[in-house]
């Protein structure tokens, strides 16, 4: 474990060196960064290809435009989920949402990044702005499609944007990262880490790897070096490996209810992080659902809107020194219609 905690900060120097994603020192009091909207991208079938894609262009140009009129110089990070893993036709890709379940496969999901990098550009005045475009699945297994491959196939798709935008105008201003809305109650461990170890074994820098997921039945209380339980019989091992143990992932977690109950459980697995491994887990930044609540509501007691998320989690991990630390992003979640 040593030798793999001098790795990971090895790539976190370099991390901060280049992309900034790596929290600042502490201070008595940060200021919380802009707000970012991320989306679940609902489509129906007749609106694969150009609709997509135009969808694509424009927010990824509104989120230009929206960066480039705010004054904080802390790159933005924009999470598009696209569902759940899925095979068809011998493809790797998604399916949807309730209501349509529109299959995407990887070279689709490709394409449609491709255009919300080039709308952001351009809507941030060529630019002059820096965004993380994290392309995001779940580990929701009802189907054996979480698996070793999925994860591999997940991480090329990132590895291959990366490449296409080394070649583009947008060098140097988009950086494509992997995400997984990873949570104790869509699979069991062993699914999701052969997703996550797939998706390791193929990463290349910086093709980092965002868990925007919660730690259900998680501590919020009490931790100490042996790991603690969570439901569907995951442990705090198991959420720490999946956001921060494993070499290309870093935490953006839920900070859904109102309550403050999941800034608790990552103030204890941070902790746990520390007292398990020997120095405590960073937290890069909240993701709370306020604009998907509006929408479609149901959201009684887990409609924190991104303020009180992103001051709730700060708060929580500050209390402690052992995990005390700032958080780079703040984004909130909506769905495309």
């Amino acid at each position: 474990m040593y030798q793999k905690n001098i790795l990971k900060y090895y790539v976190i120097g370099f991390l901060v060196f280049s992309f900034f994603i790596i929290v600042p020192k502490v201070d008595a009091a940060q200021v919380k960064p802009p707000t970012s909207t991320t989306w679940y991208v609902n489509i129906s079938e007749n609106e694969k290809g150009s609709t997509l894609n135009n969808w694509m262009y424009y927010k990824g140009y509104d989120q230009g435009k929206g960066d480039l009129s705010s004054s904080s110089t802390q790159p933005s990070t924009v999470i598009l989920d696209f569902g759940q893993p899925w095979v068809s036709g011998g493809l790797q890709g998604t399916t949807g949402f309730a209501g349509s379940y529109v299959f995407l496969s990887t070279a689709e999901i490709y394409d449609a990044a491709r255009y919300f990098t080039s709308g952001y550009y351009y809507g941030s005045n060529n630019g002059s702005k820096i965004i993380r475009l994290a392309i995001g699945t779940n580990n929701q297994n009802s189907a054996g499609t979480v698996t070793y491959a999925h994860g591999q196939a997940w991480a090329q798709l990132i590895n291959d944007l990366n490449a296409w935008v080394k070649g583009t105008v947008a060098n140097g201003k988009v950086f494509m990262y992997g995400a997984n809305d990873i949570e104790p109650s869509y699979s069991t461990s062993n699914a999701a880490y052969n997703w996550v170890n797939g998706y390791t074994s193929k990463w290349i820098a910086p093709s980092y790897l965002l868990n925007y997921g919660a730690a259900d039945g998680c501590k919020l209380s009490g931790t100490i070096s042996s790991p603690g339980s969570c439901n569907n019989n995951w442990t705090q091992e198991h959420v720490y490996y999946m956001s921060w143990g494993a070499l290309p992932a870093y935490p953006l977690p839920e900070i859904y209810t109102t309550t403050g109950s999941q800034s608790k459980q990552w103030q204890q697995l941070s902790l746990y992080s520390y007292l398990a491994h020997g120095s405590r887990m960073d937290v890069v930044g909240s993701l709370s659902q306020s604009q998907a609540c509006n929408q479609r509501g149901g959201c009684v007691g887990t409609n924190n809107n991104p303020d009180n998320a992103w001051t709730q989690l700060w708060n929580a991990l500050n209390g402690d020194s052992r995990t005390a630390q700032n958080m780079s992003f703040s984004s909130d979640i909506s769905w495309r219609k």
